[in-house]
């Protein structure tokens, strides 16, 4: 059991990194937005990816907690599937929606059909959501299952 300066610590630690993603992460993307706008050096899918790493990592770093307190249980790892699937796959979804929507394969097909009704509204708000929703369904889909020995 934790005392009660130990989570203090832990809280504190957690938002201070939070804060150094987000601060260093704006500063590589306001650099990646301007060395596009200036000569065209950078590519929306770096820019895509970068986002997608540091709001994603800040959903990790968001549900790191869990992923701590699982590692002090006993038992075995296994994975929510059902979360995987009904979170996970919907987030990545729109988290990656700028990338999916360059892909040749998918114009004129229903799959991206949800992504533009998504950009006519504030679009790259939501997307971030999205990718903060997706890190934190990643690490908190890892869990142990305690095992119980019955006594005879």
């Amino acid at each position: 059991m934790k005392s009660k300066n130990e989570k203090w610590i832990q809280h504190f630690l957690i938002i201070a990194l939070i804060l150094m993603v987000v601060f260093l992460g704006q500063s590589a993307l306001g650099k990646l937005t301007e060395a596009y706008k200036r000569a065209y050096d950078t590519s929306i899918m770096q820019m895509s990816l970068l986002s997608f790493l540091i709001f994603g990592g800040i959903g990790v770093l968001l549900g790191v907690e869990h992923l701590i307190s699982e590692y002090n249980k006993v038992g075995k790892w296994t994975i929510s599937h059902s979360k995987l699937v009904f979170m996970g796959i919907p987030s990545l979804y729109f988290s990656l929606a700028i990338p999916l929507s360059f892909l040749p394969i998918l114009h004129d097909t229903f799959l991206l059909y949800p992504i533009s009704i998504l950009m006519r509204y504030d679009g790259e708000g939501f997307l971030t959501i999205f990718k903060v929703i997706f890190g934190y369904t990643i690490i908190t889909s890892f869990y142990k299952r305690e095992f119980r020995v019955l006594n005879r």
